[in-house]
This record gives structure tokens, sequence and C-alpha cells, in this order.
């Protein structure tokens, strides 16, 4: 990416409706053709305390409008489902770094990734990305970030 995207920001109220309406555009531009592949990125992808968290909302929005989406998870989440796994222990006879990178392929059809804040060094922070997954992701036609990602893009640099 080289920065030259044009940038809009929504300001409005919470509830105000500005995701929601923003997933139905995006919809309405994939059903004819004109975006193919988009990455939303929200605070998180993982549900705490039974509660779903935007990711799982935006993917369920996207679902209802017709539009295949699908959520790319961190690492820690495939060794999380499997509490033994260390290392290259395999399940479902692939590695979980393999099943980790598989996440950032694009189907052939129109589609929308949802990512966290945290993997916005995929998309931007070169060499800060796993190994892989910024080359299988490719250029998005269009990435929205949902709500403030402001912890997510302070690095420190080292020593």
């Amino acid at each position: 990416m080289d920065g030259s995207w044009p940038l809009s920001v929504a300001v409005a109220p919470p509830g105000a409706g500005k995701s929601t309406q923003a997933r139905r555009a995006i919809a309405a531009l994939t059903r004819t053709g004109t975006l193919r592949r988009v990455v939303w990125m929200t605070p998180g992808t993982l549900s705490r305390n039974g509660v779903a968290s935007l990711a799982d909302e935006a993917r369920a929005d996207f679902l209802a409008c017709g539009v295949p989406a699908t959520v790319i998870y961190g690492r820690a989440h495939f060794t999380r489902l499997n509490p033994d796994a260390v290392g290259e222990k395999r399940h479902s006879g692939r590695t979980f770094q393999t099943q980790y990178l598989e996440q950032f392929t694009w189907p052939q059809g129109p589609s929308v990734k949802l990512m966290s804040h945290a993997h916005l060094p995929v998309l931007y922070g070169a060499g800060i990305a796993p190994p892989g997954a910024a080359a299988r992701l490719e250029v998005p036609d269009l990435v929205v970030i949902d709500e403030d990602p402001g912890g997510s893009l302070i690095r420190s640099s080292p020593g």
C-alpha cells in the first residue's frame, strides 16, 4: 500500500448506524462487482464473556446481505483451540501455522476479511507481518477501520 488511497472518516454518536450503513453500501458494491476484496478491521475478533465481538457482528451482517465474510484470527487462537498444542503440532492434518496463513487467502469471488486492529501491521507494516501473511492477503480494494485503532498503531522501537 503506497498511501495514495482516498480517506474518508465517518463521525457520529454511537449507535447512529455508521457501521451498519457502511456494511450495506459495501454489500451493494460487491454485488455490482465494484468491490471484490474488502478488509474490515475491528478492535477484536474474539467473543468475550458470551458477548459477540464487533467482528462477529459485522460478519453476521455481511452474511445476511449475501456477502461471504470470514474472520481472521490471531495465531494464538489456533493453539487455544487445542491447549496441548506446542510448536508445529498438527490439527486436521495441517500445522497451526498453515491454518493461520490459510485465512489470508482470498476466495475466487467477492469477500470480506474481518481482522483485529492488532493485524494492522499485516497491511501497513513492512517487515512486521507474519511470514507469508501479507503475500497471501494481496491488496484489498477497500480497508475499513471500524472504531478507534489508536492502541494498535503504537509501536516502540527496539533498544
